[in-house]
């Protein structure tokens, strides 16, 4: 099972990190990892300087006798100056002309409107900015929202991501980036 893991985490490594070219040129598989409630603390050397992420997926099953999962969601940060920046991947289906938004905590400062970058094979991509204040209120909170419409039928939906651990893993990206 851990080894299963431990395949699953690489390969999403190498789907979301595939926008940076900094992080996808190098081919070596992750060099360090490890797993802060419900997100992954993903690490490796690139040219000497070891770049980190935190990673959180969230798959449901096909069908209720299948094995097979499909993800649902996808979302990668990556520390930068004063913030944080990432990619999150949606399935298809959405209206991607709609964009979507986001919210901490159910607060009422909810995000503008966010758009879609593009569609690609593993779902639709939204870049994600985060300055020092909002990634401070993510490292308190306990779930961030996720509002987007449907394709189909023009329904709002929202995925609710847990942030149990986001704390304790985006510290780990911090110290090991400082190192």
């Amino acid at each position: 099972m851990k080894i299963g893991k431990i395949l699953i985490t690489s390969l999403m490594s190498a789907v979301l990190w595939a926008p940076f070219p900094s992080l996808a040129a190098d081919k070596k598989i992750v060099s360090d990892q490890a797993t802060k409630g419900a997100w992954n603390v993903v690490c490796k050397d690139d040219n000497g300087t070891k770049r980190c992420a935190v990673i959180q997926q969230v798959a449901a099953r096909v069908g209720s006798k299948s094995n097979i999962q499909q993800r649902m969601f996808a979302i990668e940060l990556l520390r930068k100056e004063n913030g944080a920046r990432g990619t999150l991947i949606l399935p298809f289906g959405l209206a991607v002309s709609k964009g979507i938004t986001i919210n901490i905590d159910s607060s009422k400062n909810e995000t503008p409107v966010i758009p879609f970058k593009t569609c690609l094979q593993a779902g639709c991509i939204v870049e994600l900015e985060f300055g020092a204040e909002s990634l401070e209120r993510l490292k308190s909170a306990s779930e961030l929202s996720i509002k987007f419409y449907l394709a189909a039928n023009d329904q709002k939906q929202t995925f609710n991501v847990s942030l149990n651990g986001f704390r304790q893993a985006f510290e780990q990206i911090e110290a090991a980036e400082n190192k």
